[in-house]
């Protein structure tokens, strides 16, 4: 199955304001096949971590381990 990784986001209310947090989700012609929302705030590193995911080839049952392991290493 040929499927593209993207950048997702979410507008969220916090305590401090509205702000805005990033997730991954993996597409096939529009379908979302599975995503992960609420990641990180920063547009840089969930950039960085899609066009990885995206370079590489990322198959999509090693996705959440992945996303796991982005958290997990922050």
């Amino acid at each position: 199955m040929n499927f593209t990784y993207t950048v997702i986001s979410n507008n969220e209310a916090r305590m401090e304001g509205s702000g805005i947090c990033y997730g991954i989700a993996a597409e096939n012609g529009g379908e979302v096949l599975d995503m992960v929302c609420d990641i990180t705030s920063d547009w840089d590193e969930i950039s960085n971590l899609v066009d990885k995911c995206n370079r590489n080839k990322l198959s999509l049952v090693h996705m959440r381990d992945v996303v796991e392991d982005f958290i997990l290493s922050r």
